[in-house]
């Protein structure tokens, strides 16, 4: 029930609404961040910032004077510019009312499609609900191939899990698969080669 004349649910309601547009704001920026950087990245033109310039695009993210994230997000916002926006050509204000992390969860797997196609599943997914898209994701096999991580409660350690598929995937890119499985008989093997 909304009642609107009841000052409690008036507040909740603003502060949704604010909220809601804060999500929205907190979009753009992104977009925005990853146009500015990927001109800067494409013009070279961090040579010109800073005292002297930078020598690379790398060394002008690092600068702690600009304040950015991780060099790896600031990576990952040019990624998804160059390809919601550019590559697919959808619309700034349509992409700014997807979750970024739905984006990113994507953009590997649609970037193997044909561009008309990522944008058809782009457009199907972006409005379900966080359980339907996550079950949709799945089922059109979308998901990203990704080891799960998964820290032991008692001791604190990491735990990362390998799929059969991607132990091979490794092994056909040339890294010794006896690392993964047992580093022992992998370091007594390069010892001996020695």
């Amino acid at each position: 029930m909304n009642d609107k004349t009841n000052p409690l649910q008036k507040n909740a309601w603003d502060l949704y609404q604010g909220l809601q547009e804060a999500l929205r704001n907190e979009s753009k920026y992104f977009l925005i961040k990853g146009k500015i950087l990927k001109d800067i990245r494409d013009t070279k033109s961090y040579r010109y910032l800073g005292e002297g310039g930078f020598d690379t695009f790398k060394d002008f993210l690092n600068n702690p004077e600009i304040g950015l994230n991780k060099p790896s997000t600031e990576y990952l916002y040019i990624r998804v510019y160059e390809f919601y926006i550019e590559t697919l050509g959808l619309d700034e204000n349509d992409v700014v009312k997807y979750p970024l992390n739905r984006l990113m969860r994507l953009l590997p797997q649609l970037r193997k499609l044909d561009p008309d196609k990522a944008k058809e599943q782009v457009e199907e997914l972006m409005m379900m609900t966080n359980v339907d898209f996550y079950d949709e994701v799945k089922k059109r096999k979308l998901d990203p191939n990704r080891p799960k991580i998964i820290r032991d409660k008692d001791t604190g350690l990491y735990k990362i899990e390998f799929t059969r598929e991607m132990v091979l995937s490794i092994k056909e890119t040339a890294l010794d698969v006896e690392l993964l499985t047992d580093y022992d008989a992998y370091v007594e093997r390069i010892n001996a080669k020695k």
